[in-house]
């Protein structure tokens, strides 16, 4: 075995002068979690290896976070990147950049970035790594699977919920309880999902609901909906229909009556952090 003394390549692909620095930005949908940055960077002056950490804390959900890690001028080896709450995927979406000179970062416009180094959803178990990480967009892997109880609405109304700020959401299926009073009607409950201007997607029912009825209303990813019975009604939620803020998710009854009541809202979403 032997060493070479001259003409031996660097350590590294990525020199940091002095005026860069490591930018660390961070949005989770759990308050209150910290971000942990833990790099490696050979030093030009010294010739030696030198580990820098940093912790980023989001004291609140779905508000954009960052810190500014200032650098030494020599060869950056590596950097790593985990979060303290999050285990599932889409929870926690962090980016690291080489950047230069000191500049905020009020929104989600970024300013002077040289180089983009990690750009990945985290977990308690899955860090974010450079070099070999990839560098993903919002909405890419798994997602957080979310289930959420709608509030119920006044007797005679319908219901709908909006996309939380800074969140991509996937709607899964639902299930919900409607109750109809005494009034002679045929109710036709139809699903709507826009965002309150605009109805991008209507899904009729496979049947209607009869005055004095029980009926579970649900919905789901499938390629058709059929009819079981006047007391199981099921809609088709469209694949893949991604919603962010003004994103609204509804019911829209023909011939509700004031007595009619909708409970029990059930939906299941897939969550995004960081749009």
């Amino acid at each position: 075995m032997s060493f070479k003394h001259t003409d031996v390549e660097p350590p590294s692909l990525l020199y940091i002068q002095r005026d860069d620095q490591l930018t660390m930005l961070a949005m989770t949908g759990t308050a209150n979690q910290t971000f942990t940055l833990v790099a490696r960077l050979w030093l030009a002056d010294e010739g030696r290896i030198t580990t820098i950490e940093s912790a980023l804390v989001a004291p609140t959900a779905f508000a954009l976070v960052s810190v500014q890690v200032p650098l030494a001028e020599g060869y950056l080896l590596s950097a790593a990147i985990r979060c303290g709450l999050s285990t599932q995927q889409g929870d926690a979406y962090v980016e690291l950049l080489v950047t230069r000179g000191v500049q905020g970062f009020p929104s989600n416009v970024l300013a002077k970035p040289a180089s983009v180094l990690i750009a990945e959803y985290v977990t308690v178990d899955v860090p974010a790594g450079w070099p070999g990480g990839r560098i993903s967009r919002i909405g890419d892997g798994p997602g957080t699977t979310l289930q959420l109880l709608v509030t119920q609405p006044g007797a005679g109304a319908d219901w709908n919920t909006v996309v939380l700020n800074n969140a991509l959401w996937e709607l899964l299926y639902f299930n919900a309880t409607f109750v109809t009073g005494a009034a002679v009607a045929n109710r036709l409950p139809q699903l709507t999902i826009g965002n309150g201007a605009t109805v991008s997607y209507t899904a009729p029912p496979a049947n209607t609901v009869p005055a004095s009825t029980t009926a579970n209303v649900s919905g789901s990813q499938m390629t058709t909906a059929f009819l079981a019975d006047l007391t199981d009604v099921m809609l088709v939620i469209p694949p893949r229909n991604l919603l962010i803020t003004p994103g609204q998710i509804s019911f829209v009854t023909k011939n509700i009556q004031a007595a009619d009541q909708w409970s029990n809202i059930r939906l299941t979403v897939r969550q995004w952090v960081g749009v």
